[in-house]
């Protein structure tokens, strides 16, 4: 009799972590899917996974609604099958309808908030007029993307293959980012360029133009 009991409790208990994992937007068999997802992070329904086994997510993530996150390895097999080619880190926030695909790696640091409509790749379809339509013909990757710790991209931006952000920048919204910036940039526009520099000594975000002016003699 103690032994049924002790059963039902258990069978109980799983059934609590079902509910509690359902109304989080996730099955445990998706847990078991990615190559490693932290304790109190969310996904939101409805979403696009693929290739969970090639993504891994941090402590206390929040990605909501209609997200997609996909990751191909079969498409670059000579790079190493054991390391995931999305990885987004602790602590961080991505706004609805966000789309992050990866062949080789997306990497988004510890901390970063990103708004709605975000997209990023590190690659994209061959266009070669000769060979009929681009859905047909391969793909081709320009590189990692690599968004650093603790930056703020506005509403609907885009960061294209190859481009690497620094820790602590601001991209402001609508900007398609074609190029790298380095630490504490905000940058803005289609192409992005940079706008200001974070200057510790003001402890403010200080213009490109005043701050290429500033050393200037007079």
């Amino acid at each position: 009799m103690a032994r049924l009991n002790k059963r039902t409790d258990l069978l109980r208990g799983v059934r609590v972590i079902r509910r509690i994992l359902r109304k989080l937007g996730l099955s445990p068999q998706q847990f078991q899917r990615f190559h490693s997802f932290g304790t109190d992070s969310v996904i939101g329904r409805p979403r696009l996974l693929e290739g969970q086994g090639n993504i891994a997510i941090g402590d206390r993530c929040m990605l909501r609604d209609g997200v997609w996150l996909g990751a191909y390895p079969h498409l670059f097999p000579e790079l190493d099958s054991g390391t995931p080619r999305i990885v987004i880190e602790d602590d961080v926030y991505i706004g609805y309808l966000a789309s992050i695909t990866a062949v080789r790696r997306v990497h988004i640091g510890q901390g970063t908030l990103i708004s709605n409509d975000f997209f990023t790749s590190d690659h994209t379809h061959e266009f070669d007029p000769r060979r009929g339509s681009p859905r047909y013909q391969g793909v081709i990757s320009k590189g990692a993307v690599e968004i650093g710790r603790n930056c703020f991209l506005g509403y609907r931006v885009s960061i294209m293959p190859g481009v690497t952000l620094g820790n602590h920048c601001v991209v402001g919204a609508h900007s398609v980012v074609t190029s790298s910036f380095p630490d504490y940039s905000m940058v803005a526009g289609v192409p992005a360029r940079l706008i200001k520099t974070f200057d510790f000594s003001r402890g403010d975000w200080v213009a490109e133009d005043e701050t290429s002016t500033s050393g200037a003699v007079h």
